[in-house]
Formats: structure tokens, sequence, C-alpha cells
């Protein structure tokens, strides 16, 4: 599926990493960089950077087998000593409609959810927006490309959407949202406006 190789696409996606992800962007609406896990990933080490090639005619599902390939590919990576800093970008070459990472996105989720994982799709169409602006589609991109990394506490602002979602989010980060949280208000609010919607998840620890 993906292969190191030094070529043009790897070298665009690297410098938009770089140049935008991992630096501030007032378009954002917050301080900081455009995601505050990237830059902690550059510095460690624990980024990877792949070329992944599809038969343009092997449509949505010849996508949804690169993402299982990516999340095999992710959970064998040994890179650094923050196992929790990995992450993997594929650049997608071959994919004549660069909106099918939309599709897969949203064929793939949960199930990537459930084990603890995100993953992220970006591509020049892509009208994925700020969180804080609505005006801002963030998720473009100058090439194609699907991401994978570990679930951050900051993620509660994409998973606040669907029960099964929430539920996977709050199984790992439920005890940082004490009534002495430090954590952005956003994501308190988003947390609790969640917590109202769908209640708290029964895991085996609340079982009697």
């Amino acid at each position: 599926m993906v292969g190191c190789l030094a070529v043009p696409e790897l070298t665009i996606a690297r410098r938009w990493l770089v140049e935008f992800v991992a630096r501030p962007d007032p378009r954002v609406g917050r301080d900081g960089p455009v995601c505050p896990f990237v830059p902690a990933a550059l510095r460690a080490g624990t980024l990877r950077l792949e070329r992944g090639l599809v038969d343009s005619s092997g449509g949505l599902s010849g996508l949804v087998g690169v993402s299982d390939r990516m999340v095999e590919a992710f959970t064998t990576m040994v890179t650094g000593r923050n196992p929790l800093l990995r992450a993997l970008v594929v650049v997608i070459s071959g994919l004549t409609e660069p909106s099918l990472l939309d599709e897969v996105h949203v064929a793939v989720k949960s199930m990537i959810v459930e084990r603890g994982l995100m993953i992220g799709q970006f591509h020049p169409r892509c009208t994925e927006r700020a969180v804080r602006n609505s005006g801002f589609a963030v998720g473009r991109s100058p090439v194609p490309m699907l991401a994978v990394r570990h679930m951050a506490v900051h993620d509660i602002v994409f998973l606040d959407r669907k029960r099964e979602w929430f539920a996977a989010y709050e199984d790992r980060f439920k005890s940082r949202y004490g009534p002495d949280s430090l954590l952005d208000p956003l994501y308190r609010a988003k947390w609790a406006r969640a917590r109202a919607r769908f209640g708290s998840p029964v895991t085996a620890e609340t079982v009697p």
C-alpha cells in the first residue's frame, strides 16, 4: 500500500503540515497551531508520512481498503518514546475524485473511533470547517491525504455528535471533566451538552 518514496507529493504534503497545520492561523479562531497534535508529533519524530497508490476504478471500496491497511500499519508503528504522539499520514496518489475521501471518512469513522483512534481526510475541495469559524475550510490541502492518530482530549469537538463516538471519548477522558477542570471552555461545553444528550455511557466499570 505505502512506501517512503521521495516524490513531489510527499514534499508538498510535508511542507503543508509544517508551514500550515503546525503553525497558528487567525482564521482558526483560537490561539495555537491549526492542529494542536501536529507540532508535538513533528518534534518527537513520531509523524510518519507515506504515499498510497490507489486504482482510480476502485472507488469507495478501494479507499476503505486503504484506510483499513493504514490503521493496521499505524498500530504496529514503532516511533519515538511517546506512542500517544504517533501519527500516520498517507498521501493518496491516483485518486481522480478527491471528494471520495469525504465518503470514506464517513464510512470508517465509527469503527476507528471505537479503537481509540481518529481519522481525518484532507484534499483540495474539502469542506470541513474550523470548529470556531465556519467560514474557514480548514481541511483543504494541496494533495489528497488521510491521517490516523490516537484520540486526544481536544477531540470532543469532533466526537459529540453520535452516541457511540461520545461513549468512546468518555471511556478515555471523562476524568478530565471534574468540577475543577481547566480544559478549554469550548471542550467543557461540548462535553456537557453531549452528556445531557446521550447520558453517561454504560461501561464495564459502571455495571453493578
